[in-house]
């Protein structure tokens, strides 16, 4: 419309200021910022508005760019353009509209199709590593909480499995002490008729031998079978 390339354009946010084109009777475009007098040149206004510049003025500034009604039809009936920055760089955008354009006839919104397709890619390609990130942390989280608990409930049963061997060791130990001290029992116990006789004689020693030996295993299987039922409720009370 200017029949020139005044205003800053390009792919993504380009307008970092509110630029205000208005018309000119002299033959000399120039333009000012809001609050001065000062002319300046219009080549300015791509980088004092344009949102890649470093130099640049604040997304609420506005400029004013006057250019010569006899290069523009539109400025020659008193239109006057204002392009302001994307409807997604500030949330103090509505409020500096009402500012600045609060008696305008007509809205114009301009998208660029592939500037927004970019970064909707991009916004869902962030959101997607974000989730995908934070549920690797969870799992990460998760895995170590098990692993800390399959190892706090190992040591646990060592230590029981531990304490139940002492005991049965123990209680093992004593029995067979106690049923030993009982021998002569057993002995007085063997009834058979006893023969001086060298074959006599060795056949009663091992009678005798198989007697006690039998009778010191019943005794033991029997006692330690009682105690067996109080070992295995003991470990699972540990």
């Amino acid at each position: 419309m200017l029949h020139d390339k005044i205003l800053p354009s390009g792919i993504g946010h380009t307008t970092n200021c509110f630029l205000q084109v208005e018309g000119s009777d002299t033959d000399e475009a120039f333009m000012r910022t809001d609050g001065t007098e000062e002319k300046l040149s219009v080549q300015s206004v791509s980088q004092l508005g344009h949102a890649l510049c470093a130099t640049r003025l604040q997304e609420c500034a506005l400029v004013h760019v006057y250019w010569p009604r006899e290069l523009c039809a539109l400025l020659r009936d008193d239109v006057v353009l204002v392009d302001s920055p994307g409807v997604d760089v500030t949330p103090n955008l509505d409020q500096w509209i009402d500012q600045y354009c609060l008696d305008a006839d007509v809205f114009v919104l301009v998208a660029n199709a592939e500037s927004t397709l970019m970064v909707t890619v991009y916004n869902k390609a962030t959101e997607q590593k974000s989730s995908k990130v934070e549920k690797q942390r969870v799992l990460h989280e998760q895995l170590s909480a098990v692993e800390e608990q399959l190892t706090a409930i190992t040591r646990q049963m060592k230590d029981k499995i531990g304490r139940m061997v002492e005991s049965v060791e123990h209680k093992v130990s004593l029995t067979l002490s106690q049923e030993i001290r009982r021998l002569s029992a057993l002995v007085d116990e063997y009834d058979a008729p006893f023969r001086s006789e060298r074959g006599a004689l060795e056949q009663y020693k091992r009678q005798l031998h198989r007697h006690v030996e039998a009778g010191l295993g019943q005794r033991l299987k029997k006692r330690l079978s009682a105690r067996a039922p109080w070992a295995v409720c003991c470990c699972q009370d540990w």
